[in-house]
């Protein structure tokens, strides 16, 4: 039940390792002080009534920091790209934050395996040896697969991401797809647009990937395929075209469930036919014809309406050019009424 904001007194210990202030009803904005204590492990601060910006000195004066979660505060502003560079779980989930995510998220030092180079598990736990205190003690509560579940002893195993229920824009980064030692990767609820980067299907590790409640467009990536850990998946709610992709791990995951509220998705799943097999359906061809099509009526438009006004431009301030001009279509309009006056006088003589 603590109340008020963080005491900048608290950068004085400067060999503090872990800090656990969540569920309390403090507020304000974190205090610039706090990166004087470099040695942080692990930081909880939700629920509670933060506010502000993310300090960039996270990333840069943390470097230890292996666990940030400030989920459910009322944080707001951009993430810092230097907080690409943490190391296990970052959550900052039910907040107000904006913005894209940078590239650097694809920098998590200890998510960036691939199948040659993961870490035996006797390696891994020899590593987390260096910080008894927290594979013994320490434990960290986290929404996963829609569950709030707590991890303690085996919380040196978990690699998560839950960035959900913010207002983040623009495309997911391609450069998620190196991470493939992460877990968990929950994006939902946010203003993320245009395709889900096919570079997902590299997260050879992803148990859980929560990308609903955005909009999402094109087609599913059959990559999400190659995730034979994926066990917990939802795209639900997005403007998802195409047919729904299948084989390996996804021929397990076959709840309508996961794709619902995309109408322009096919497939068995959704009840509605691809015509014939085919993987993009007649919506998403005219989407795809649109963009081109749009492209050549507006261009002609336009050409058609700035050689109009140039001549309208040139007679205005040419009065020569517009006295010839005048004087060329008067001698046009005379030989065509005359013309046409002596056809109408041959068929009424004949």
């Amino acid at each position: 039940m603590l109340v008020g904001e963080i005491p900048s007194s608290l950068s004085n210990l400067i060999e503090l390792k872990f800090l656990h202030l969540n569920n309390n009803n403090l507020q304000g904005h974190l205090p610039s002080s706090l990166q004087k204590c470099t040695q942080l492990l692990v930081v909880d601060l939700g629920d509670n009534k933060f506010s502000g910006n993310i300090p960039s000195c996270i990333g840069k004066n943390w470097l230890n920091l292996r666990i940030l979660r400030l989920s459910s505060n009322t944080f707001n502003g951009n993430i810092d790209p230097q907080l690409g560079y943490l190391k296990e779980i970052i959550d900052f989930a039910n907040n107000k934050l904006s913005g894209s995510i940078s590239c650097s998220f694809g920098n998590f030092s200890t998510m960036i395996l691939t199948s040659d180079k993961q870490l035996p598990s006797f390696e891994v736990l020899e590593m987390w040896d260096t910080y008894p205190i927290y594979s013994r003690s320490e434990s960290i509560t986290l929404i996963t697969k829609g569950d709030q579940l707590t991890f303690s002893s085996i919380l040196y195993l978990v690699k998560s991401i839950d960035l959900s229920n913010n207002e983040l824009i623009d495309e997911i980064p391609e450069e998620f797809g190196y991470l493939a030692g992460l877990h968990t990767l929950n994006l939902s609820r946010n203003y993320f647009k245009d395709k889900i980067p096919d570079s997902i299907g590299k997260m050879s590790s992803l148990e859980t990937l929560d990308l609903s409640f955005n909009n999402l467009s094109g087609a599913i990536p059959q990559s999400l395929s190659q995730l034979n850990a994926l066990n917990d998946l939802n795209l639900s709610y997005n403007n998802l075209s195409g047919s729904i992709p299948s084989g390996n791990q996804l021929q397990t995951l076959d709840y309508a469930s996961i794709y619902i509220g995309n109408p322009y998705l096919c497939g068995d799943l959704v009840n509605k036919s691809c015509f014939h097999g085919n993987n993009t359906n007649a919506i998403s061809k005219k989407h795809a014809m649109l963009s081109p099509m749009l492209s050549i009526y507006l261009s002609s438009t336009l050409g058609y309406f700035i050689g109009l006004w140039s001549v309208f431009i040139l007679l205005l301030f040419k009065k020569k050019w517009r006295y010839s001009y005048f004087k060329k279509v008067d001698k046009i309009y005379d030989k065509v009424y005359v013309t046409i006056k002596i056809r109408l006088n041959r068929i009424v003589i004949g």
